[in-house]
């Protein structure tokens, strides 16, 4: 039974009215070699898959009208091509889209928040110009300039424990006096 739809011609006709086993030998005869094809396309099993069974199902559901003129082979080949393509084109769009929209919400928050974040980064300078001048400048050394602890210890001939009591007080106090303004924060979010 299944030798008369090697025959072209009797298996599109078959499919055109509706004969599911036509359909049943298209989609075993030719499902793994379209799958195979279309991951070469699109590089992912899982889409591949997708797609191959969107232009069965295609197939099967303009089976009344199904009009092939080249080989089915030829046929399925372009079908899945075509669908891939569609498909690119519509995830590219989605990500176009998805872009559009991160670099939107990131330029809204950054306008909004530019001022909050610039009085912070005032309050975290003037914090440091307040701190005894052997703390700041151990801080400094470290947090701006990048030196370990113990080449701050070198360059200003202390220890290193002394060293990280200056570090560990000029945080204590940066940390204090921006939590003193956080309640100003939240109100300026809202403005």
């Amino acid at each position: 039974m299944k030798e008369k739809f090697k025959d072209h011609n009797i298996l599109v006709e078959s499919i055109n009215k509706g004969d599911k086993l036509a359909f049943k030998y298209l989609y075993s005869n030719y499902y793994n070699e379209l799958c195979t094809y279309a991951h070469s396309l699109a590089k992912d099993h899982d889409l591949a898959e997708d797609i191959v069974q969107n232009v069965m199902i295609n197939i099967w559901n303009k089976k009344p009208d199904l009009n092939i003129k080249t080989s089915i082979k030829s046929y399925l080949y372009r079908s899945v091509y075509n669908h891939f393509v569609n498909t690119y084109r519509q995830k590219q769009k989605e990500l176009n889209y998805v872009d559009q929209m991160k670099a939107k919400a990131l330029t809204y928050f950054a306008d909004e928040k530019s001022d909050v974040i610039e009085k912070k980064i005032k309050i975290v300078q003037a914090e440091i110009e307040k701190l005894p001048p052997k703390c700041k400048e151990a801080f400094l050394l470290n947090k701006i300039n990048g030196l370990k602890y113990k080449e701050v210890a070198e360059e200003l001939d202390v220890t290193v424990k002394t060293v990280e009591a200056h570090i560990h007080k000029a945080l204590v106090r940066i940390k204090k006096r921006l939590e003193e303004q956080k309640h100003l924060f939240h109100f300026l979010l809202f403005l």
